[in-house]
């Protein structure tokens, strides 16, 4: 089936540091015939002006009641004034039926903020009938 849906966000922001908080990055809808096995792709770009810091990436599908489809503790870094396209996939078994997917991060708030730099970006491609 190739690729089911894609997305993207290029605003260049300051991500917001709310302790503990998710926030929806990029979100793409679709609609499976059958149960399908399906990779989520996130790329985006990020820098922290002082240090390195990370945040925390998930899925869920906001058509399945904000279902989250993975297990929130995916790290992903941000490097100091190093402006590098980052990826982050994940295999997902999805069901029949219309899905909006949707990347949110949460900041790691332990570390310094970090700006968002013009790239970030949701791809949901077909990977098999589910056996």
């Amino acid at each position: 089936m190739g690729r089911l849906g894609y997305a993207s966000n290029t605003q260049s922001l300051i991500q917001d540091w709310t302790p503990d908080r998710w926030w929806a990055q990029a979100a793409t809808g679709f609609n499976l015939p059958t149960d399908r096995l399906v990779e989520v792709r996130f790329t985006f770009r990020a820098e922290c002006d002082s240090d390195t810091t990370s945040c925390y990436a998930r899925v869920r599908d906001s058509h399945q009641g904000d279902k989250i489809l993975t297990d929130e503790n995916d790290e992903c870094l941000i490097p100091r004034i190093y402006y590098q396209r980052q990826t982050i996939s994940w295999i997902l078994e999805l069901e029949a039926g219309w899905h909006n997917i949707i990347v949110d991060i949460k900041p790691n708030t332990n570390g310094p903020a970090f700006w968002w730099r013009g790239l970030r970006q949701v791809d949901v491609w077909d990977r098999g009938v589910i056996r």
